[in-house]
């Protein structure tokens, strides 16, 4: 989908491009969050954490972030075919789901960042 923004848009257009690239940059964060949870991982094997539970969390995390990310690359493929509706109860399908994806990826999000401080007050 072409995000980009034309006078000729409409409020249905800009909000289907909204949510599509809201939709990207989760996508982008939760890759980066990945990146951060494996590094943890790898500085886990280093150290010695005291507590052992603390870094089969993480283990658990990143297996969570990687069915996340999965989940939300074919919600992209799906919101793809967006225009292709010719009900409001279609649109409403997918804006369920878009609301839906924002809720868990906060929560997500808000989980990680506390397992992070977690462990990095072990280091």
């Amino acid at each position: 989908m072409n995000t980009r923004i034309y006078n000729h848009d409409d409020k249905l257009d800009l909000f289907q491009k909204n949510n599509f690239a809201e939709l990207k940059t989760w996508i982008s964060l939760l890759e980066a969050l990945l990146t951060e949870l494996e590094s943890l991982e790898g500085l886990a094997a280093k150290k010695s954490f005291k507590e052992e539970s603390l870094v089969q969390k993480l283990r658990d995390k990143k297996a969570e972030t990687n069915s996340q990310l999965d989940l939300y690359y074919k919600y992209l493929n799906q919101v793809k075919e967006i225009r292709e509706c010719e009900d409001i109860d279609c649109e409403w399908y997918y804006q369920r789901q878009h609301e839906q994806l924002r809720s868990l990826f906060n929560y997500h999000s808000e989980q990680c960042t506390k397992l992070k401080c977690m462990l990095l007050k072990q280091v």
